[in-house]
């Protein structure tokens, strides 16, 4: 079980259609149903019933896509707030140090480190 086959449970759950929930997502619809067939595997229980063109989620895939949800939306949390910490990194660092770390090591290190954090001067 892995991320991408979560956001694809999530997709078809709402789609209730794998050729739709495949556009959506820009992967073939063969590719779906093998993400989709590996979960079900993993989990040991069907999670869609296909019906005609549709499919209609089944009892454990409804139960399932609760937790789908709310697991999707704490990863999507820690996201922003990761990168709202990026963006927002910012001040000055002073620093003291051995007269010969200040050639070498140290301008390298710097550079690295404002290329990750551009808002922070040393």
């Amino acid at each position: 079980m892995n991320y991408q086959h979560l956001k694809y449970f999530q997709a078809i759950a709402k789609e209730e259609n794998y050729l739709r929930a495949s556009e959506k997502l820009f992967i073939t619809q063969s590719a779906l149903s093998r993400a989709i067939s590996s979960l079900e595997e993993e989990l040991g229980a069907e999670l869609f019933e296909k019906s005609g063109r549709n499919v209609r989620i089944t009892p454990y895939g409804k139960i399932f896509l609760k937790y789908v949800d709310q697991a999707m939306q704490i990863i999507n949390q820690g996201v922003e707030e990761v990168q709202y910490m990026m963006d927002r990194l910012e001040g000055t660092i002073s620093l003291i140090c051995i007269y010969g770390f200040t050639y070498g090591y140290l301008p390298k290190l710097i550079c690295k480190y404002n290329e990750l954090y551009p808002n922070v001067r040393f």
